[in-house]
């Protein structure tokens, strides 16, 4: 097998971005669809799960996570990487596809799952189904869509949180809008991994749901990045994004900071507990404990998964690598408390697994993220305070 091969769902947006990803790096992929028969044969006896979307290398190793994924071909594969090399780009597009994927994603899935009978779960069951009847299509679009709605209820996603959702999606969109006025793609001049993570939770909801297709008729620079990206296959003749980052981009890394990073640091936090309360473990599970209600602008609690901790690292690794010279988009990203960080245990992504280091010291005692991290979540407090006024006057 000369070339790769990418196992995914059609309502994977996680598919939809490696997809994006493999076309703008020019690597060779033939991609198929999840059907129940691929699930059985090939899925469970490689992960020993079920998990979507999959890569399958020319050497027949077996790759599942995007963040894995993309880091495999980077390393391996020659031309150009998607990855900025400038210190301060490279932060910003790893901030960026830590919001997108940890906070984006989940929200733009909702907005397709979130109807009593979403086309979703019947396409779902006919692509894992296809040779059952149509009552026996429902029963399993049924079960697939609870099963959906559950998942998504963990991560804080139910009925009452989407209109918050809903706001902060045009707020992102507004600040999108005025961003592609000036720079063709995220980061500048070339699309990176920033771009292919965004794009997917954006074609999705233009794509699958009327929230999305309203919302992007009224954004033509945000429409013109969206189907450029949708093309993918050639890079333009600008390269890799380098240099100063566009003025513009920093109000959208902010708002992605206020989003995403107090969980994210919850999450880290929660790692180092749970390693706390398991000594002598080193596989974590999927979820390592939950968010407090109490402390969340939307009043709902959040489960924490290794997968947020391990991009908040990942994110840290970023910071390091580019010193000094990232001040200041850290700074006006209002990530500065990043550099006054550690976490007490780090983790790694092997095996299709989360697995602690041996790292941990004694000495650190448990860090109050909620002090870290308290002008984001004013900032995300204010956010939500607006939205409510805005609704009593609009109604």
């Amino acid at each position: 097998m000369r070339h790769y091969r990418l196992i995914t769902s059609p309502e994977s947006i996680a598919s939809l971005k490696i997809r994006l990803y493999l076309q703008w790096r020019n690597v060779a992929f033939r991609e198929v669809f999840a059907s129940r028969l691929i699930l059985k044969s090939e899925i469970l006896p490689r992960l020993k799960r079920i998990d979507i979307p999959v890569l399958v290398t020319p050497s027949n190793e077996t790759v599942q996570d995007t963040r894995a994924m993309i880091d495999h071909i980077e390393a391996r594969e020659p031309g150009e990487d998607l990855y900025p090399q400038d210190g301060p780009l490279r932060f910003a597009c790893r901030l960026m596809e830590m919001f997108t994927d940890d906070w984006l994603s989940p929200t733009a899935s909702f907005a397709l799952w979130s109807s009593d009978k979403p086309a979703a779960a019947r396409e779902l069951a006919v692509t894992l189904y296809p040779d059952h009847e149509d009552d026996m299509l429902d029963r399993v679009s049924r079960r697939l869509h609870a099963q959906v709605r559950a998942r998504l209820g963990r991560q804080g996603l139910i009925d009452k949180t989407w209109p918050s959702r809903a706001a902060r999606i045009s707020e992102l969109a507004d600040l999108l809008e005025t961003h592609f006025e000036s720079s063709r793609y995220l980061l500048g001049g070339a699309p990176t991994v920033a771009d292919c993570a965004l794009a997917a939770p954006v074609l999705f909801l233009w794509n699958e749901t009327a929230f999305g297709a309203e919302l992007l008729s009224r954004k033509p620079n945000l429409s013109r990045w969206m189907h450029a990206m949708n093309g993918g296959g050639l890079r333009p003749a600008a390269g890799t994004a380098t240099g100063n980052a566009p003025a513009t981009l920093m109000p959208i890394l902010r708002f992605a900071a206020e989003q995403s990073l107090p969980h994210a640091l919850g999450a880290a936090e929660a790692v180092a507990d749970w390693a706390g309360s398991h000594p002598g473990m080193i596989n974590l599970p999927r979820s390592v404990g939950n968010s407090a209600a109490k402390q969340d602008p939307e009043r709902v609690s959040r489960e924490f998964a290794p997968s947020t901790a391990w991009m908040l690292q990942r994110l840290l690794d970023a910071l390091a690598d580019a010193g000094d010279d990232a001040f200041d988009m850290v700074d006006a990203s209002g990530c500065s408390m990043l550099e006054r960080y550690r976490p007490r245990r780090t983790l790694r992504h092997e095996h299709h697994r989360f697995r602690l280091n041996i790292d941990a010291d004694p000495d650190d005692e448990p860090i109050d993220i909620h002090t870290l991290a308290e002008p984001l979540l004013k900032a995300r407090k204010r956010a939500v305070e607006t939205r409510d006024l805005e609704r009593l006057v609009l109604g």
